[in-house]
């Protein structure tokens, strides 16, 4: 390390020496992985330890730094090892259509709930197989109607829709177990079938990152295993609930708790912000910023990377810096945006889509009328994107992005930002103020909250806060007994009526 331990880092080396289970709240840049490294130094020599990553290059980079008595990988690689390399022929297998999908699932009909809702053997087979996806992120034994995923514009009969699928996903779940199955094989089905065989995990103590969006099925592995646990995660930046993660540590029955709060990737000016934020999630922990780095809050013309609450919106500003002859590059990659493309196209010309996000409609028009309903506000924008520049627009902007290495501007939802850090960062316009629907400002809920924290938190040396400039009137503005808002307070009530049943 290039500075000194900070009392909060010495502090948490102490308590992983006394053999105690551990949850740490570590801020956006505060230097977990190197804290973990330095108790991985200070363990005794005998004791053998696990480091679960979040993905293969935080693993990789880890076994470099980790000394030899502690092994670092992902989950999915010990599950791999385990049970996976039995199904390595499937995983490498030719691709499997919907169409062959709902034949081997026996789909022979479909079924319609009036109003052009009309479900028919290739929709039903890819609702199956997303309950089987939605069920391999749990930590159920069995897959239930529970675990269909829902679709929008079936509020009316999801419940009826969910009871015809789950018997075909769990049709679909006995077909992957087996190694001479024929459906689509992926990487979470043998992570999946390796727990519910409850393993056992290697070492005296087992340090899982980032857990505040660990799947409940890693979570509760490694909650059942024999051995010291110490979580490490920031619980403002749990920005994956709506698929399925969960903030392990917030209901890990820890014996110590510790916090991270120094930044080492930003200066005061940008922890300054991102404490507003932690002020509004009412966390454990404000940040300090690091002294060398000269952070600043200014408006930013030519940003290194913008940063979009929507895929829509990253559509919107790739092709605004393309008008404006720079070369952008859309991290994650344009897949996303040009199967929304080709999906709209299709209900333009009647066909219907089996798009996940557009399967319940018949029609472009039914969702055009489906995003004017708040319900369907998550669609509005790449809706109205669609319907501002056309279907051929959207996919020229995708068919001319560039690698990021020749980028002049990098352009990313918040969501694929996490883990990721530019020199300047500005913030896109579609992170709107919360309002009622008599337009006075309303209470932001959580996840929009821990959303913008990620997003503020990704700039080194300037951030432009852009649309999340609204929270400054907010703070200033919501009563003093107010201190959490309404839509967090709620989620934290219903969280600890849940640990009590």
């Amino acid at each position: 390390m290039s500075y000194k331990l900070t009392e909060e880092q010495v502090a948490f080396i102490d308590a992983s020496l006394t053999g105690g289970s551990i949850a740490c709240q570590a801020g956006a840049g505060a230097a977990k992985t190197t804290t973990l490294i330095e108790i991985d130094k200070a363990k005794p020599k005998y004791e053998k330890g696990y480091y679960a990553a979040y993905n293969r290059s935080i693993a990789a980079e880890a076994k470099s730094k980790f000394t030899r008595k502690t092994f670092a990988s992902t989950v999915h690689s010990l599950a791999f090892r385990a049970v996976g390399i039995k199904f390595k022929h499937r995983l490498n297998g030719p691709r499997v259509t919907a169409k062959q999908t709902a034949a081997i699932l026996g789909v022979n009909g479909g079924v319609s709930f009036g109003e052009g809702h009309d479900f028919g053997p290739v929709k039903i087979a890819l609702l199956a197989m997303g309950t089987v996806t939605k069920f391999c992120y749990s930590d159920d034994p069995v897959i239930t109607s529970r675990h269909v995923p829902f679709v929008p514009g079936t509020e009316k009969f999801f419940n009826e829709l969910a009871e015809i699928v789950a018997p075909y996903a769990a049709k679909a779940w006995d077909d992957l177990i087996r190694e001479d199955g024929r459906l689509r094989f992926q990487h979470d089905v043998y992570l999946k079938l390796w727990a519910l065989g409850n393993p056992t995990i290697p070492g005296d103590f087992i340090m899982l990152d980032e857990a505040q969006d660990a799947n409940p099925v890693v979570e509760g592995l490694i909650k059942r295993q024999d051995a010291q646990i110490i979580m490490v995660g920031d619980s403002a930046q749990q920005i994956y609930a709506w698929r399925g993660a969960q903030d392990a540590m917030s209901r890990f029955n820890a014996d110590h708790r510790v916090t991270l709060s120094q930044s080492f990737r930003f200066g005061q000016a940008v922890a300054d912000e991102a404490n507003k934020w932690l002020e509004l999630l009412n966390a454990p922990l404000r940040l300090k910023g690091f002294s060398e780095i000269p952070s600043e809050i200014v408006p930013l013309e030519a940003p290194k990377a913008i940063l979009c609450r929507t895929n829509a919106t990253v559509v919107a500003e790739a092709l605004h810096a393309q008008q404006d002859d720079k070369r952008a590059a859309i991290v994650g990659g344009t897949t996303e945006i040009r199967m929304f493309a080709e999906a709209a196209q299709d209900l333009m010309s009647n066909k219907g889509t089996n798009h996940p996000d557009l399967t319940g409609f018949k029609t472009w028009g039914d969702v055009q009328e489906y995003v004017q309903d708040d319900a369907g506000s998550d669609l509005k924008v790449f809706v109205n994107l669609i319907d501002n520049y056309g279907v051929q627009t959207v996919m020229d902007v995708a068919n001319k992005a560039v690698d990021e290495k020749y980028a002049d501007v990098i352009v990313s939802t918040a969501h694929k930002a996490k883990g990721r850090e530019w020199d300047s960062v500005k913030i896109a316009p579609d992170f709107r103020e919360p309002v009622n629907e008599d337009g006075t400002p309303s209470d932001p809920v959580k996840s929009e909250c821990n959303l913008a924290y990620v997003a503020v938190t990704r700039a080194k040396l300037q951030l432009d806060r852009g649309s999340l400039g609204w929270v400054d009137s907010y703070i200033e503005q919501r009563p003093v007994e107010k201190s959490i808002p309404r839509g967090i307070r709620i989620a934290r009530e219903r969280r600890i009526k849940e640990q009590q049943s």
